[in-house]
């Protein structure tokens, strides 16, 4: 398997701030993409890494030792650490650019977004685009990059991106999709000289929630307002997994109401429609909701109903 990956920054602190990461701390950052990457790749899986796998020029080869496959890297400006006695050798090789294939699309990769690369301009109805695969930007959105949002053929392989794990090419172009949706959006709304963020929020729907929201008969999403859902804002897109599946969708937060439990945020009828819980009383759709979370927990937490609208969901 092949994945691609970019702009781990493990180690650095600073980067939860500047890019509206999910974590509290630089350990829990650290230890949630150092697991989600031992948890898909293996032994002999290549993963493209382009650039900035952390800040500091010193124990980088720590991290890299912990990361299973394979390991390429396209070198972005923070990677100094390979320069540390005996660091290089935890790679394949490494280069400043480089170029691979994948089911016949001829793929660059750098760190730093380009202009132009090879078949950068071509008609995909005639002959096949080429791809480049970048990172260095993260999931910011400003008036410079109109061109990479616009380019279908431009895939940010950054982790804020692609759900802090290493991606293979399918997911990636996928993400790409609703990134670049997103960051046009954004940017028709910003004034000049501002700048902004897509953030992803990933969960995981089984089945019948998961059409749902893709038929858009479902339109909230109730969960516990736990520590994950309390840093939700409005304009965030979720990355919704069917359960035990790769098929996703994604879904854009509209609204965000508190309630103390289930059966206050039912006590509006229209709501528990909007839930996808049809004509169930309150008390059906807080037993439903029982089967996932714990009276406990509910009490512990409180309840967060969040508001959706389809924004991405991928032609089968």
């Amino acid at each position: 398997m092949i994945y691609f990956t970019s702009d781990l920054h493990l180690g650095h602190e600073n980067v939860i701030k500047h890019c509206g990461r999910p974590f509290s701390s630089v350990e829990e950052m650290d230890e949630f993409i150092i697991t989600n990457w031992n948890k898909r790749v293996h032994k002999n899986d290549i993963v493209y890494i382009v650039g900035d796998i952390t800040l500091k020029n010193v124990g980088g080869d720590e991290f890299v030792r912990r990361l299973k496959g394979k390991k390429i890297l396209i070198c972005g400006n923070h990677d100094q650490f390979i320069r540390q006695p005996g660091a290089s050798e935890l790679f394949e090789y490494i280069k400043a650019m480089d170029e691979c294939r994948i089911d016949g699309r001829r793929i660059t990769l750098c760190h730093y977004p380009m202009i132009e690369w090879p078949g950068s301009r071509r008609d995909p109805e005639t002959k096949p685009y080429g791809y480049l695969v970048y990172g260095h930007i993260h999931n910011g959105v400003k008036q410079m990059f109109w061109y990479l949002y616009e380019s279908e053929n431009a895939l940010n392989a950054g982790m804020d991106v692609n759900g802090f794990m290493p991606v293979t090419w399918n997911e990636l172009v996928e993400n790409n999709i609703a990134y670049r949706k997103k960051a046009i959006e954004l940017l028709r709304k910003l004034p000049e000289g501002e700048k902004a963020l897509v953030r992803f929020t990933d969960m995981t729907l089984n089945g019948t929630p998961f059409r749902q929201i893709e038929r858009g008969e479902k339109t909230v999403e109730m969960r516990l307002n736990d520590e994950k859902r309390q840093r939700l804002q409005v304009g965030d897109l979720i990355r919704f997994t069917l359960k035990d599946s790769y098929e996703r969708l994604f879904a854009e937060v509209t609204s965000l109401k508190h309630f103390s439990s289930f059966s206050n945020a039912f006590a509006y009828k229209k709501r528990i429609a909007q839930a996808g819980f049809g004509e169930m009383t309150a008390g059906q759709a807080t037993k439903e909701m029982r089967k996932y979370y714990s009276e406990e927990d509910e009490q512990t937490n409180g309840v967060i109903a969040i508001g959706l609208r389809l924004f991405y969901k991928k032609q089968q």
